[in-house]
């Protein structure tokens, strides 16, 4: 007798019995023998060193985008009398220094 795809019941009885290639063997067969990535082989100081040279530069640009915004608030009072630059242009220009 045959199922609807035309396999044979011997066919599919034989087939149960089976396991599925991948899963052949023992445990030992699945843990890995190879030597890690290259990127798990970092050592604990590179990241550390990295870390820290990460944050000195988020804190130093914080720090002078900071410092841009405090010089500029000032000179914008003499921007608008020496140069006779409206309010939006004095905006533009404070935007583009920060």
């Amino acid at each position: 007798m045959s199922d609807e795809f035309g396999a044979s019941d011997e066919v599919a009885r034989e087939s149960l019995g089976r396991t599925h290639p991948s899963t052949v063997g023992s445990e030992r067969d699945l843990v890995s023998t190879a030597p890690p990535p290259e990127y798990e082989t970092t050592s604990a100081a590179f990241k550390r060193r990295f870390l820290w040279r990460l944050i000195i530069v988020l804190v130093g640009g914080m720090l002078l985008d900071g410092y841009i915004l405090g010089v500029i608030g000032p000179v914008t009072p003499t921007l608008k009398e020496e140069l006779g630059l409206t309010s939006s242009e004095i905006g533009l220009v404070a935007s583009r220094c920060s």
